[in-house]
C-alpha cells in the first residue's frame, strides 16, 4: 500500500478548504447580485406600470375638498413638541422643506387655490400605520377622510414588514375609497422594490393612478437633499442650522418640487 504524503495530503486539505471557502463566497455574491438586478428589474417594471394603470383623479374649477395622507414628507410636526424627542426640527410641515410653503402638501395647495380659492387642503402624518398594520383606520383617519373628494397616499419609507405590506396597503386604499372613487397612489422617495411592488399591484387591481417617485432621490440625490449645516427656518420664521442626518435623509425643497410636479401631473382639473 502506497504510503500517503503528509505535505501533500495537508496541501491537499487546504486546497479543498480554500475551494470551498471561494465557492460559498461566490454563491453568496451571486446571490447578491441576482436579488440586486431583480430589485433592479421590477423597479423599471414600476415606472412602465406608471404609464398603464390607472387613470388621472378628475377635478374641475368647483370648489373641491383635498387629502394627503402620508409620513414625515408629509408632516412632521417640531420635534421639540414630541415627548422623548430632540428638536432638531423646528418646522411643522413636510420634513425637510426650508419653510412650510415649500413643501410637496403647500405646492400642489397653491396651483389648486388657482383654480378655485374654496378648495381646501390637509393632510395626516399616518406613520403609526406603517409601523402597525393592526391599528383601527376610523380612529387614525376616519373624521379626516369624510367629505373628501381626492385623496393622496403617500406612504411605505416607514415599513418595516415588506411581506405584510400588500395586504396592509390594500386595507387602507379601500378604507378611502369608501368616501371618493379619486385616489392616487403616490410611490415611496427611497427606492425599495417590494414595497413598491405592493403598490403597484393594489394601484392595478383598483384601477387606481400609481405615480413613482424613488427616481427623483435615485437620479438626482445630490439636487435634492440638503446638508448638515444648511440653514432652514422654524414655524416663526427665524433661520437655523440643520444639525443631524435623520433631517437630510429627506426631500428639500427642490425635491418637494419635483414630488409636487409628478403628484400634481396626475390630477386633471
Amino acid at each position: 500500500m502506497r504510503k500517503i504524503n503528509k505535505r501533500a495530503f495537508i496541501g491537499l486539505l487546504v486546497g479543498g478548504a480554500i475551494f470551498l471557502l471561494l465557492a460559498v463566497i461566490g454563491f453568496k455574491f451571486y446571490n447578491k447580485i441576482k436579488t440586486k438586478l431583480d430589485s433592479d428589474k421590477l423597479m423599471i417594471a414600476t415606472l412602465y406600470e406608471a404609464y398603464n394603470i390607472g387613470h388621472k383623479a378628475r377635478i374641475d374649477s368647483a370648489e373641491h375638498h383635498v387629502l394627503f395622507l402620508g409620513n414625515s414628507i408629509t408632516h412632521h410636526a417640531p420635534a421639540s413638541t414630541i415627548p422623548g424627542a430632540d428638536p432638531f426640527w423646528e418646522g411643522d410641515w413636510g420634513m425637510c422643506a426650508s419653510r412650510k410653503d415649500s413643501d410637496y402638501v403647500r405646492r400642489i395647495e397653491a396651483r389648486l387655490l388657482t383654480y378655485n380659492p374654496q378648495t381646501t387642503v390637509e393632510e395626516r402624518n399616518i406613520v403609526v400605520y406603517e409601523c402597525n398594520f393592526d391599528c383601527s383606520l376610523d380612529s387614525l383617519i376616519g373624521d379626516i377622510c369624510k367629505g373628501k373628494d381626492l385623496i393622496v397616499l403617500k406612504i411605505g419609507e416607514n415599513v418595516i414588514d415588506d411581506e405584510g405590506y400588500y395586504a396592509a396597503f390594500k386595507r387602507l386604499t379601500e378604507y378611502c375609497l369608501q368616501y371618493t372613487e379619486n385616489v392616487i397612489v403616490a410611490g415611496a422617495y427611497w427606492k425599495a422594490a417590494k414595497k413598491e411592488e405592493a403598490m403597484v399591484r393594489v394601484a392595478r387591481e383598483k384601477n387606481l393612478k400609481y405615480v413613482p417617485l424613488y427616481w427623483i432621490y435615485e437620479l438626482y440625490k445630490d439636487e435634492v437633499m440638503f446638508h448638515v449645516g444648511d440653514t432652514i427656518y422654524n414655524t416663526k420664521g427665524k433661520p437655523y442650522p440643520i444639525k443631524t442626518d435623520f433631517i437630510i435623509t429627506h426631500p428639500n425643497d427642490e425635491g418637494m418640487r419635483m414630488i409636487a410636479d409628478e403628484i400634481f401631473k396626475n390630477i386633471e382639473l
